[in-house]
């Protein structure tokens, strides 16, 4: 028997050149794209999925 959890759908749209740190971010967050702007990802990794996020997309990113 399989236990499923709980997922939702989420759009994300970003700056070209963050692309890779937020789709490693999501791979961490045991995302699975589902096409080129969309993606399905566990709920419980919401909670933090905006930090994450702006984390990867920040100016001052290094």
């Amino acid at each position: 028997m399989e236990l499923l959890e709980p997922v939702v759908e989420v759009t994300v749209t970003v700056p070209e050149d963050a692309v890779c740190g937020v789709l490693g971010d999501l791979a961490a967050r045991h995302g699975v794209l589902s096409g080129p702007t969309h993606a399905r990802v566990p709920v419980a990794e919401l909670t933090s999925l905006g930090v994450g996020l702006r984390t990867c997309t920040s100016p001052f990113r290094q």
